[in-house]
This record gives structure tokens, C-alpha cells and sequence, in this order.
């Protein structure tokens, strides 16, 4: 995530990556470079690291497997090779209806859990009680003694606003939005 300094109504900038950080003398990052070629001063950078899907073992299956993992309907039934759904191979995962049915990796274990358990439904019950995979995303967490929370998915935003609070003070809440609806929000230090 990139927040600028010190507009803070910069618009939200996603399918880009860092190509470059600027380091003051304390050692400090106080600039990016962009792959769009832009340069933006920045107060602070996060990282994070991802995860790499084992997906080598279903080589030779037939499934729509690749980088984001098996591809699915929202009833988790996985696709084949040629996006055919197939009847009896099932995954706990699906696109969402909310976001355009993208097919999202949700790297929680809530996304596992609930997926599963609609795919173990789905495959037991007759095809006109079957339902499909609706959750909305949700987590907290406790970084360096900020309590963060998000919902929705706020990287399918392509708007930010600052509903409430201030980012100068860390204490906020921010809500992203697409085509006017929100698809996410995220709150620092910002209780309920």
C-alpha cells in the first residue's frame, strides 16, 4: 500500500509495483519509484510477502489450475481446462458476485473453512439445494501496536476516502470504492 504525503485524497493506485525506494540520510524512505514511471514522496512503506500456491501436483488433471489456484464457480465446483465446470471435483474457493465474480485468493482461514464447508454441502446434497460461496472478507490484526481491521475487498477499489479520522494521527477510516459502491473498507486504531 502507498499512501502520499501530504495530499491525503491521492487517489488509490493499484497494478503497479515498486521499482525503486530513496532513503534520506537517517535512512529513512522518503521516495518511490513506480512502474508507471511515476515518483511519489512517501512517510512510510509496507511490505508483505505473499504465498506461492502448490499447485504442481495436479499436473496432467485437466483442471483450470494455474498461479491463483483452481478455478471454480461461486457453487465451488472446479472448471476444467477448457472452463467447463466439472460435476464432481469441488475446492474451497470461489469468485464473488459483489466483485465482478474475479477470481480472488483470499489468504485467510475463514475463506478455507466456509469454503470448504460449501463445497462438502455441495457435494452431498441434490443440485437444487445446492448454495454458493458468499463470504465477504474480513480480518484484524495487530501490527507494532496498530489494531487494523478490513472488509470487503479493498485492492478491487480503484477510490479511496477518508470517511473518518485523520491519517496524521494513525486513527482512521477509510472506505474504497468502484463504479459508486464500496467494495472495502479498513480502519486503523478506529474501534468498532
Amino acid at each position: 500500500s502507498i499512501m502520499t504525503k501530504p495530499k491525503f485524497d491521492a487517489p488509490l493506485r493499484t497494478g503497479v509495483s515498486v521499482l525503486a525506494m530513496e532513503g534520506d540520510p537517517s535512512g529513512h524512505v522518503r521516495r518511490v519509484r513506480l512502474s508507471d514511471g511515476s515518483t511519489l514522496d512517501v512517510d512510510v512503506v509496507v511490505t508483505s510477502l505473499g504465498s506461492i500456491r502448490n499447485i504442481e501436483w495436479l499436473d496432467g488433471a485437466g483442471l483450470a489450475a494455474g498461479f491463483w489456484g483452481v478455478g471454480c464457480d461461486a457453487g465451488c465446483r472446479a472448471f476444467d481446462i477448457n472452463a467447463v465446470i466439472t460435476t464432481n471435483v469441488f475446492v474451497a474457493g470461489a469468485p464473488h458476485v459483489l466483485y465482478d465474480y474475479q477470481f480472488l485468493a483470499m489468504e485467510h482461514w475463514d475463506n478455507a473453512v466456509l469454503g470448504a464447508q460449501v463445497a462438502a454441502h455441495n457435494m452431498v446434497c441434490e443440485e437444487t439445494e445446492r448454495r454458493p460461496h458468499l463470504l465477504i472478507p474480513q480480518f484484524w490484526s495487530g501490527q507494532f501496536g496498530v489494531n487494523i481491521k478490513s472488509v470487503g475487498v479493498p485492492s478491487f477499489g480503484d477510490e479511496i476516502m477518508f470517511t473518518q479520522g485523520s491519517i496524521k494521527q494513525r486513527r482512521f477510516a477509510a472506505a474504497y470504492g468502484r463504479r459508486g459502491r464500496i467494495v472495502g473498507a479498513v480502519t486503523f486504531n478506529h474501534g468498532k
